[in-house]
Parts: C-alpha cells; structure tokens; sequence
C-alpha cells in the first residue's frame, strides 16, 4: 500500500518537479515582495509573476516559493481574507506583509 505524503514531502517534490520555474520564480518574488508597502497574497504574486514568467506546469509550486519565504522571514502572515480567484470557491486565503514593511511601520 502507497503510504501518503507529509505536506512537507509533497511539497519538496513540487519544488524538485518545477525546479527551474521554481528558482526564476523565488527570485523573481524576493524582489517582489521587498517592494511591497501593503498587504498581498500569494494570488497577486502569482498575477505578476505569471505575466513575467508565464503560467507553470504545476501551480502548486507557489506555495514552495511562499513556503521559502516564509523560512526565510521575508514575508509574515497579516490577515485572512476570501479568495479572489473564481476558480477558489470563495476560500480563505492569507494575506501577508514583507519583512521591509514590517521594519518600516510596526
């Protein structure tokens, strides 16, 4: 019998499965999220970086990016607030803060 994933596990194989769109993507979002003075979501970095980058075989891999992020302390959970996207049937999502908004104003 297959035994299930951890999060974690199905997490790192996302990443090792999208690894170049992974790494473009992470960078792309460090200077992204530096330059955030608001909250945001990782729907609207998936927005710009889908402009930039293009849409990646398995969308699942933002949440690797943000999982990074998050690790690294540049981004902090704000809030929760309903998903924007049709697609999410009105799910809560979070919404975050940069480290450099953080330093700046709390």
């Amino acid at each position: 019998m297959k035994q299930l994933q951890t999060k974690e596990e199905a997490i790192n194989q996302v990443q090792e499965n999208n690894a170049e769109f992974y790494h473009l993507a992470l960078y792309l979002a460090r200077k992204w999220v530096s330059e955030q003075f608001k909250p945001f979501s990782s729907e609207d970095f998936r927005e710009h970086c889908n402009l930039i980058l293009g849409l990646p075989r398995q969308p699942s891999v933002f949440g690797a990016v943000f999982r990074t992020l998050i690790k690294e302390k540049r981004v902090f959970l704000y809030s929760y607030a309903t998903a924007k996207n049709k697609q999410a049937h009105g799910r809560i999502t979070r919404n975050y803060i940069s480290f450099e908004f953080r330093e700046k104003y709390y």
